[in-house]
């Protein structure tokens, strides 16, 4: 019990805490169904460990290591992965051999070619299932503008905060990121109360009602926001068990 609880709250901080590589995907989609795939990777640090990254990919690919510079002039290491599918099936066979920490993520590739009087239409489609059932859509703490800025591409993001308006949109993105990571961090902590509450409520023979824990999701954002940097003490001494079931039942997922 306690283990499988630890890997939930250790979900939350991973996500949370975790340095991969900005990664940008862009898929060429030819006439004859082959697809042209490039992974364009950005670091601060020349960290491209096929473990940290969000796509697969092997030596099989072609790449190309250059160095750039950040919009606030730090040096970054960009690395461009680049291989041609065959067809969009290739691609799916790729994600079903991925051996790496995104094997666990379900997605897909999708494409459909149709015909309409003189014009051929294209369909590619990425899908990539939800892990978190209980989370919150970003635009519950972004206004309209910040939300359009945080699914922009990364290439529009870079001209708008080198444009005329840069200093409107760097603002904008500084609020961005903010956000962010409380939408986050909320998400993480509704999944992680929605997992305890079913374990809590077995172990309690339903003293402790779901609903008495979801109730305590903002106090505990509050909480970890200001604890921080002392998670994993919280955490090991019981304290956030204590928080979220009261020291009478907290003992009881400790051993």
């Amino acid at each position: 019990m306690k283990r499988i609880l630890y890997t939930c709250f250790l979900m939350l901080l991973a996500l949370h805490s975790c340095n991969r590589p900005e990664t940008t995907v862009i898929n060429t989609v030819r006439p004859d169904g082959s697809v042209l795939r490039e992974i364009v990777m950005k670091h601060s640090e020349k960290n491209f460990r096929l473990s940290n990254v969000q796509v697969p990919y092997d030596s099989t690919w072609k790449i190309t290591d250059t160095l750039g510079i950040s919009p606030g002039g730090d040096t970054l290491w960009i690395r461009k992965a680049e291989k041609l599918f065959r067809n969009y099936r290739k691609i799916n066979e790729s994600y079903e051999l991925d051996s790496s920490f995104n094997r666990e993520e379900k997605r897909r590739v999708e494409f459909t070619k149709r015909f309409r009087w003189f014009n051929t239409r294209f369909r590619f489609a990425e899908i990539i299932d939800g892990r978190i059932k209980n989370g919150y859509p970003v635009s519950r703490f972004m206004e309209k503008g910040e939300t359009e800025f945080f699914f922009s591409p990364e290439s529009l993001k870079e001209k708008l905060l080198k444009g005329p308006d840069s200093l409107r949109y760097k603002a904008i993105e500084e609020n961005v990121n903010a956000k962010t990571t409380e939408w986050i961090i909320r998400s993480f902590i509704a999944e992680w109360i929605d997992v305890f509450s079913m374990m809590v409520k077995e172990k309690t023979s339903g003293a402790i009602e779901p609903g008495n824990l979801k109730s305590k999701e903002d106090s505990l954002y509050r909480y970890l926001d200001l604890q921080n940097k002392d998670t994993d003490s919280l955490w090991n001494s019981g304290i956030i068990l204590g928080f979220l079931s009261g020291e009478d039942y907290a003992s009881r997922f400790r051993g």
